[in-house]
């Protein structure tokens, strides 16, 4: 599974994309401290994904009627969280990652699910996205354990 977000860029340069989880990145290349992650780093997606979705719905009362009625404003909210864990080459380029990975990460985008299989491939795309929370879970020698948080006020796409 690779997860990445796309950030549309301001004037000839094109769109950016960054990183947030690559399960076919085995080790994080780099092995210094001033190895620079501005486009994010592969890592195997541990657990979560599991979309929320919130709805807004209006509740109505009915003038002397037994039951309210119900409305849907079709008004609704995804979020999910997720978490990576990374391996690198050396402590040292664990630590700058730990360091510097959350004020890397791009504030807003589209969100890419990208899911390859033996049977095929999936994709899935929520535009608009926000990274809500980025969190060292965990930090090991050569391996550290990152969540993230991110909400949209859209659907999910089957295309960009």
């Amino acid at each position: 599974m690779k997860i990445t977000i796309t950030v549309p860029s301001v004037g000839a340069a094109g769109a950016t994309t960054f990183v947030l989880a690559d399960d076919s990145v085995s080790v994080v290349p780099g092995s210094n401290a001033s190895t620079n992650f501005t486009s994010g780093a592969g890592g195997l997606q541990k657990e979560g994904l599991c979309n929320k979705q919130k709805r807004v719905v209006q509740k109505s009362p009915a003038f002397r009627a037994p039951y309210q009625s119900n409305f849907p404003r079709y008004n609704l909210a995804n979020s999910f969280s997720f978490s990576v864990q990374r391996s690198f080459q050396t402590p040292e380029a664990c630590m700058s990652f730990v360091r510097s990975h959350a004020d890397s990460v791009p504030v807003q985008g589209e969100i890419t699910v990208l899911e390859t299989s033996a049977t095929g491939q999936s994709a899935s795309y929520l535009p608009n996205a926000i990274v809500e929370s980025i969190e060292t879970i965990q930090h090991q020698e050569i391996a550290c354990l990152s969540r993230y948080t991110i909400s949209a006020g859209n659907a999910w796409q089957s295309a960009p």
